[in-house]
């Protein structure tokens, strides 16, 4: 066991040297990780499902005109939006911040959160893109396929935004082309992230899978709700650190 252990390290770049760094930020991250996740969805819960859902139940509107439901829906989602990429610019800042060896502390990702429109113009149509290109894909295979290689060909955007934040669009470009240039080594990282995303989610299809027995059913949620609290509060930053840090140490490589 500890030999698989040892080569599945081995098979990450760079992969114990960050997560020794990663533990000393580790407490860090999750003051804009919690942001990134509960903003978001607290203006989905008010402007989602508390305003319209009391307007209705008060007579005030109705859910029987499409052309007053969609434009709405499309607000929402873009409220959401500025709630969420502000926070996820503040992370990338902490980890920058970390990486560099500056000081850092709670406040960290807090301090730009009102200079970070970088983050928003470029991830903003990367979200839009993702989400149609997902839309079509439930009717066109091929179109899953093309949402794929978006989601890979994005992975260090936000990175590169928060180390230089003077084209959205140019930083976007050269994400792409950092990305053809690496092949293996962003392979790799994903696969990784593919592996973190595996083990929170892993727990609760054993718990589906389950349904048909009651007394095995609340064994294994008796196993998968620690599991999933351990792997979340413990792995998920690392989701967002590793390919900081590996894009970090590719730059020093090359200078």
């Amino acid at each position: 066991m500890i030999m698989r252990l040892t080569r599945l390290k081995e098979s990450f770049p760079w992969f114990n040297e960050a997560w020794k760094s990663y533990t000393q930020c580790q407490t860090m991250l999750w003051w804009p990780l919690s942001f990134l996740f509960l903003t978001p969805l607290a203006v989905l819960i008010v402007f989602g499902v508390i305003i319209p859902f009391g307007l209705n139940h008060w007579g005030w509107i109705t859910f029987n005109h499409a052309l007053l439901n969609y434009p709405y829906l499309l607000i929402v989602a873009a409220l959401i939006f500025f709630a969420l990429f502000p926070f996820l610019d503040g992370l990338y800042q902490l980890i920058k911040a970390h990486l560099e060896g500056k000081p850092i502390d709670e406040n960290t990702g807090f301090l730009n959160l009102l200079n970070s429109q970088s983050m928003g113009k470029a991830m903003g149509p990367v979200l839009v893109m993702l989400i149609i290109l997902e839309l079509m894909g439930s009717f066109f295979m091929p179109f899953k396929m093309l949402a794929l290689l978006a989601y890979t060909l994005t992975i260090f955007t936000p990175v590169l935004l928060v180390n230089d934040q003077q084209s959205a669009w140019k930083k976007s470009l050269e994400s792409m082309q950092f990305v053809f240039n690496n092949k293996k080594t962003v392979a790799k990282v994903w696969g990784l992230r593919l592996l973190i995303l595996l083990s929170l989610i892993v727990p609760w299809v054993l718990v589906a899978c389950t349904g048909g027995h009651p007394v095995l059913k609340v064994i294994t949620l008796l196993l998968a709700i620690p599991s999933f609290g351990y792997m979340l509060v413990k792995v998920l930053p690392f989701y967002f650190f590793y390919p900081a840090y590996v894009y970090e140490q590719m730059k020093q490589r090359v200078a």
